[in-house]
């Protein structure tokens, strides 16, 4: 959970622009024209991120905590363990192993409700295409940075230092190479939705909404967190 998190996605727009279509035209519901399924399917996928997000949203302050208890373990085991290091491609990848570290670090204390929301979201299918592809894209990306372990952030700086920073340990290469194509954040509610939300459920996909906005918030402050931690490392990111 950290800075430049962009990741949710206006997906189903060409769906959604139809849709919008035809009601003028006809005068019709929009869910009237979706598949017998699609009501249901999204039922349970709004209650599913809900579920999670709002978790999430209303544990924002043990979310803090955790992410200056990677900031404090950097801080005790291993100070300026890059004093004098180089900026060059090499401190960037570690940069963004302190920044996999302080994700995980929030993404691990949620992983049961992650997980009962990847129950739902990876068996969820729609009408739409588009948007059956879009979920399960995100939920194989959650998938996969949830099962990342945690970097071992002093280890991996102190091996480039004790090499004259001029070599990267693997496990930082190999953790890089699975986080970052895989980077999201809790939660998402794809603009698709909307064609096939029954009545009764828009004010919970309105919180759900609202809750990932949060988050994304948390995100973005997060990067005092990170900078504190490469501050102290010396690491130039």
């Amino acid at each position: 959970m950290l800075p430049a998190v962009g990741y949710h996605r206006a997906m189903g727009r060409g769906l959604a622009v139809l849709v919008a279509g035809v009601v003028m035209f006809a005068g019709g519901s929009a869910v009237a024209w979706a598949s017998p399924n699609d009501g249901a399917v999204t039922q349970r996928y709004v209650r599913a991120d809900y579920e999670l997000v709002h978790f999430a949203a209303t544990r924002l302050g043990t979310g803090q905590a955790l992410l200056e208890g990677v900031l404090y373990k950097t801080q005790a085991l291993c100070p300026r363990a890059a004093a004098g290091s180089p900026q060059d491609p090499e401190s960037t990848q570690l940069s963004n192993e302190v920044i996999g570290a302080l994700v995980l670090a929030d993404y691990r204390a949620v992983l049961p409700e992650i997980n009962a929301f990847l129950r739902v979201a990876e068996h969820s299918s729609w009408s739409s295409r588009g948007l059956t592809a879009a979920v399960h894209r995100y939920a194989r990306e959650l998938r996969a940075i949830s099962r990342l372990a945690p970097p071992d952030v002093c280890r991996d700086v102190q091996s480039w230092a004790g090499s004259g920073f001029r070599t990267l340990p693997e496990s930082t290469i190999r953790f890089d190479l699975r986080f970052i194509p895989n980077w999201v954040s809790l939660g998402v509610t794809p603009k698709g939705l909307n064609s096939f939300v029954l009545s009764h459920d828009r004010e919970l996909l309105a919180v759900a909404r609202r809750d990932e906005q949060r988050l994304s918030d948390f995100e973005a402050n997060a990067v005092e967190t990170w900078a504190a931690t490469i501050d102290g490392l010396e690491l130039k990111p």
